[in-house]
């Protein structure tokens, strides 16, 4: 296998906050949240950063709506923002293009509303769409369907590690011979099902109206907001990429697990991603947390920061608390908004309202206003539950 670099070339961003990377971006760097209220299935009130499906979809067909899930849907106009781009000319490469997605829910907004249909109507009432509609790789499969990919192509499920994995899984068709992957992860649900679910685990805050309880790494935090949305990016080949094109070069990505009777395998996991790709720790310049909310986890994530820069921490943010923990989703996002850091030379902050209320705190978080960075090389850390770890590393080109 070769090391053949690979860069990410187009980047695709859609959550709570806005369904186009312009408007992520903006709301990010301001700082601001976007949560709603929804019923937790129990009848309280509780948080979620929902994304606006039906907005996203206005451009699809009534033929595809039918046949798909409204996360799904998304997922497809995403990947036609990325292959819409220099008048879709990339489109005539469709015979070098895969497709390796990370999820979570699957289409479970669809699988319930069937199910439902099944149960008060009878086997006559269930669309038979829903036989391909609600498993885990139809995000990738009808993507790959819709611009006629026959690339590698393929779908990963480590909960929050998903959005990682899958990257490092297109870097490694890359380095085996594709051109061209769109990877990536979109995520998340309001069916009933999936918001018991979300509320079922002691990750989740108990259902509360204030979203200053999503504070991550302080100790009045409940847990994490849930959220809907996610990320898809456009890696290519050097060979397949234009010098103007080679901005933001994907170094190298890693994935762990943590067994229950071991210590926290995320320090050595980053340091082996920065000796395969000879970095030291001193030269990354932002590092995205994973930022659960849950004080366990967050102080497992402190320790863990420190035993990896010691007393020269770098800035580190978690933009992910104005819109939500987006499961597969989740470290989606993050690879590419760090992607966007290092384009744009800012670093954006946590979410407005959230920060360290200790003035000792190790970490050096960036809060209330975003700031230069000053390193062209981000740290991009996840978490995935049931002791998922993965890790992905990001340069500027010079």
């Amino acid at each position: 296998m070769s090391r053949e670099r690979t860069f990410i070339t187009r980047i695709a961003i859609a959550n709570s906050q806005g369904v186009t990377t312009d408007e992520v971006w903006d709301a990010v760097i301001q700082g601001r949240t976007a949560f709603s209220e929804v019923d937790d299935g129990a009848g309280q009130r509780a948080l979620f950063g929902a994304l606006d499906t039906d907005r996203m979809a206005s451009s699809l067909t009534s033929r595809i709506k039918v046949q798909t899930d409204p996360i799904t849907q998304a997922a497809l106009v995403m990947s036609d923002r990325l292959l819409e781009e220099d008048d879709g000319e990339l489109l005539s490469r469709r015979d070098d293009i895969g497709v390796q997605l990370g999820n979570n829910y699957g289409g479970l907004t669809f699988a319930q509303r069937e199910l439902t249909n099944l149960h008060t109507s009878g086997p006559g009432a269930v669309s038979p769409y829903q036989s391909f509609a609600w498993f885990y790789s139809v995000n990738t499969g009808q993507i790959a369907i819709r611009h006629k990919l026959k690339g590698p192509s393929g779908t990963v499920a480590t909960e929050a590690c998903s959005g990682i994995d899958a990257i490092g899984l297109a870097q490694h068709e890359i380095r085996s011979g594709a051109d061209y992957m769109i990877t990536g992860a979109l995520d998340g649900t309001l069916s009933p099902f999936g918001i018991a679910s979300m509320y079922s685990t002691n990750g989740t805050p108990a259902p509360s109206d204030d979203p200053a309880q999503f504070a991550p790494y302080r100790e009045e935090s409940t847990g994490y907001v849930p959220g809907a949305g996610g990320a898809l990016l456009m890696v290519q080949s050097e060979r397949s990429t234009p010098t103007t094109h080679r901005e933001v070069e994907l170094l190298g990505c890693v994935r762990g697990f943590q067994g229950r009777e071991r210590g926290s395998v995320l320090p050595a996991l980053v340091e082996r991603l920065l000796t395969e790709t000879k970095t030291v720790s001193s030269d990354i310049g932002v590092v995205y947390g994973d930022a659960l909310g849950v004080p366990e986890s967050d102080a497992r994530e402190r320790a863990d920061f420190l035993r990896i820069f010691g007393d020269a921490q770098p800035p580190m943010t978690a933009p992910k608390t104005g819109f939500g923990r987006l499961f597969a989703g989740a470290s989606a996002v993050d690879v590419a908004l760090a992607a966007l850091t290092l384009r744009e030379e800012w670093i954006p902050p946590f979410a407005a309202r959230y920060g360290p209320s200790d003035s000792d705190e190790p970490l050096n978080m960036v809060i209330g206003r975003g700031q230069n960075a000053q390193k062209p090389t981000a740290l991009v850390v996840s978490t995935g539950t049931g002791g998922y770890r993965s890790a992905a590393l990001l340069r500027l080109n010079d």
